[in-house]
């Protein structure tokens, strides 16, 4: 009888042994997931603000940072740009990235179990841009030192300051880059057309969920209608309320991507009055091919940037 309730017991122990590695690698996959998360999505980043090449340098950092470096306590860190598989497979824009680690257990190991391998993959969609360039007509964001010509951003001679937007891509003679969703926006070139009005702007050809886009407007706020124009023929019209780019009000609608302390005028210099740009999220038919995007006809609305998402 003694040697039964023995038995019962190492069985016992045995099982709650299990419970707790059991535990303590759940605990673990947590962690790891997480760092996957912000590995592909710091990857994303690095492929929008330095190319191909700041992929896996962002990813590996992003890792790293969350307690998981690549070839270090059993752990291998995978980064593909595209990813080979998962729901975004072959999309350029696109990170995938898998963490995964040899973890030693405790009670397992006495049952032929002395490390378990545990793994965790996150596939980060990354955004379509749309190049603005060839229909930008609005003179939206000058320099500081730069006199503001062409009526500006709001056809009074005021406009966006470059610097205030992004000081260092400004000193550079490159647009701004504003983050938004985990996309980097790049703006266009400062002193020249960097903004699109009342125009149809030509859209990369593809299926998409969501068309982001970066705006102002000027003498709002604006309710206007943006119409999103398919490959068939069809469309789609999406009604968006607009705050004035001084006057920031938020709109259910709208979020805030990058305010600033002041805009600048063709007076000369700045004036200590707040500006904000927007971002608009306008949902689109996946299961259509876009073509193209027109915007309102008015000249109090004014597009930076524009992202399609997968």
């Amino acid at each position: 009888m003694t040697v039964n309730y023995l038995l019962i017991l190492i069985v016992l122990l045995l099982f709650a042994g299990l419970g707790v590695d059991a535990g303590m690698l759940e605990w673990r996959y947590l962690q790891l997931s997480t760092a996957a998360r912000a590995a592909a999505g710091s990857g994303a980043i690095g492929l929008q603000r330095y190319g191909t090449g700041g992929v896996s340098t962002s990813a590996l950092n992003a890792a790293s940072l969350n307690g998981f470096t690549n070839g270090s306590n059993g752990v291998t860190v995978t980064v593909q740009n595209p990813p080979t598989a998962g729901p975004y497979a072959n999309n350029s824009y696109s990170v995938r990235a898998t963490i995964s680690q040899s973890v030693p257990t405790s009670f397992m190991s006495l049952v032929a179990f002395p490390t378990v391998t545990i793994s965790s993959t996150y596939d980060q969609p990354g955004a379509t841009p749309v190049s603005l360039t060839s229909v930008f007509n609005i003179y939206a964001i000058f320099r500081d030192t730069t006199t503001v010509t062409n009526g500006g951003f709001d056809n009074q001679s005021y406009a966006f300051s470059a610097n205030a937007l992004d000081s260092v891509r400004t000193a550079n003679n490159v647009g701004a880059l504003l983050n938004w969703r985990g996309n980097v926006f790049t703006l266009g070139v400062p002193d020249g057309k960097n903004g699109a009005n009342n125009v149809t702007i030509p859209l990369t050809s593809g299926n998409f969920s969501q068309l982001l886009m970066l705006a102002s407007a000027n003498y709002g706020p604006v309710t206007s209608s943006f119409v999103v124009n398919y490959a068939d023929g069809s469309t789609s019209t999406t009604s968006l309320t607009m705050s004035d780019w001084v006057n920031i009000v938020n709109y259910t609608n709208q979020v805030i991507v990058q305010q600033t302390t002041y805009f600048v005028y063709a007076a000369g210099g700045p004036n200590s009055t707040p500006t904000a740009i927007y971002g608009y999220a306008i949902n689109l038919n996946n299961l259509k091919t876009v073509s193209s995007l027109t915007l309102p006809s008015t000249r109090k609305v004014v597009v930076f940037a524009i992202d399609l998402m997968p």
